[in-house]
């Protein structure tokens, strides 16, 4: 049975206004905030020189002399952002430091209990999401100047030099090319709510190009970022806070306290910086999600904290576009983490791609709450193929598969990236052929083996990747 959210109608007009989601930039933050209030200093001064401190195996002693309370300064949403994109970094630095072997069960709580309060205020996951890895993650060289990769920078980086920043930009480059399918598909539902066909027609052209485009963008990852430095370097830090194949119990006081949820939140304990922990014993174990429960408790003297685990971007832009051509009543989506977000999901839904139901839900907790509404939005809106069926419209039933088609092109092509960069790669950096570039990272070692053949989030990359580019095939609908 469709649940009564799904059967409410759309309210007129479908406005990207409402789900700040910008005309001119789409999913990305518009003007990212560069450096956050003074009282932010310390985290801003570690962040500024982030490669260089992982590099040379420092960041965690610098971050242990960070005050364990900063002054707060609330308010304004940019400031909140930028606070989460700075301690989703840092955090992921203090845990991958020291590679595959050296990570660590214990987070200080100068940095978790921070990163849990503001993570909250947003309604986003204490992780280190592609909102914060790309979306609020870049600055203009040249004000005022263009949106191409030669003016941009990242605000905040990682290991990985110039492979590093191509990465985070090129993704940025494929989240503007989504723009105008962004506004397609709100031009799209306008129209079917108001059986408007011609308009109906134009919006789905529109939004063919776009995913075009974004499939041109996406070529660009050939041209500036090594596949050598990807895996070897790049790909542990995009990789969570623990690897789902070593999701261990935590014994505590003779009972088993399970990671929970092993595809998602795992069990973390916090201590005081300076060796608080170490001193004075290990913390009890919080459950994240337990109702009523916040990230910190005082026990007498002691607080705890928890942090959630594994890193999953949403999958949010084609996530967006699809579900915009389709309507799944009744469905939970779940899927594993990739980088172009918001366009993919609403196209998913919209040309009514049968693998969404089973993928995209999960991939809303790690969107920006505004961004998840817009799905979910599409989702209440009535099916597009139903109605392109039911029209006996040849122009817009051709308009329709051109959609599906660029869709799946655009699969194809991620299909050819993830062999060069994580297939291919693997290979060479076991036959000892793919060494990183000098500067590129920290002092090379064992390549990152729990990741083999795993997408950044722990996915199972080709079989899931193929068969969602055959299932999007499938949609085409027959002359």
């Amino acid at each position: 049975m469709a649940s009564s959210s799904e059967n409410e109608e759309t309210p007129l007009p479908f406005t990207l206004s409402r789900f700040q989601v910008s005309e001119d930039y789409g999913f990305l933050l518009p003007n990212p905030l560069m450096e956050l209030p003074a009282p932010y200093g310390p985290w801003m001064e570690i962040a500024s020189s982030l490669p260089q401190l992982i590099a040379s195996r420092q960041l965690r002693s610098r971050l242990h002399q960070v005050p364990s309370r900063i002054p707060g300064v609330l308010g304004l949403k940019s400031t909140e952002s930028c606070k989460h994109l700075v301690l989703s970094f840092l955090t992921m630095g203090y845990l991958w430091q020291e590679g595959e072997e050296g990570t660590v069960k214990v987070l200080p709580r100068n940095l978790a209990v921070p990163f849990w309060e503001v993570s909250q205020r947003l309604g986003l996951p204490p992780i280190l999401s592609h909102a914060d890895f790309v979306l609020a993650n870049w600055k203009r060289k040249t004000p005022g100047g263009p949106l191409e990769i030669e003016n941009l920078d990242p605000i905040i980086s990682l290991p990985g030099g110039e492979s590093l920043r191509g990465f985070i930009l090129v993704t940025l480059l494929v989240e503007k090319a989504a723009v105008p399918g962004i506004k397609a598909i709100a031009q799209a539902i306008n129209a079917l709510l108001q059986l408007d066909e011609e308009t109906l027609h134009k919006a789905l052209q529109h939004l063919a190009g776009a995913v075009g485009d974004m499939s041109k963008a996406l070529r660009r990852m050939h041209d500036y970022v090594d596949p050598a430095v990807f895996y070897s370097v790049i790909r542990i830090f995009l990789s969570g806070l623990v690897p789902a194949q070593k999701q261990p119990c935590l014994r505590e006081r003779n009972h088993c306290c399970p990671w929970l949820n092993k595809t998602k939140f795992s069990l973390l304990r916090a201590r005081h910086a300076h060796g608080y922990g170490a001193e004075r014993g290990p913390f009890p174990q919080v459950l994240l999600s337990k109702p009523g429960r916040g990230a910190v408790e005082r026990l007498g003297e002691e607080q705890r904290a928890v942090v959630t685990r594994g890193k999953e971007p949403d999958r949010g832009t084609l996530q967006r576009l699809a579900r915009g051509l389709r309507r799944c009543p009744g469905s939970r989506l779940a899927a594993p983490r990739e980088r172009v977000r918001l366009l993919w999901t609403q196209t998913d839904f919209l040309l009514c791609c049968s693998f969404a139901a089973a993928f995209l839900h999960r991939m809303r907790d790690y969107m920006p709450p505004p961004h998840r509404a817009f799905v979910e939005e599409i989702q209440r809106a009535p099916s597009l193929r139903q109605h392109v069926l039911s029209s006996r419209n040849g122009k817009l039933c051709a308009a329709f598969n051109q959609c599906v088609s660029a869709l799946t092109d655009f699969r194809t092509h991620h299909i050819a990236i993830v062999t060069k960069y994580i297939t291919t790669a693997a290979a060479k950096a076991k036959a000892g052929r793919g060494e990183p570039a000098d500067g590129a990272g920290p002092p090379p070692g064992k390549p990152p083996s729990l990741l083999e053949a795993k997408g950044t989030g722990g996915s199972h990359i080709f079989r899931f990747l193929k068969s969602v580019r055959d299932t999007t095939r499938e949609g085409m609908i027959s002359a």
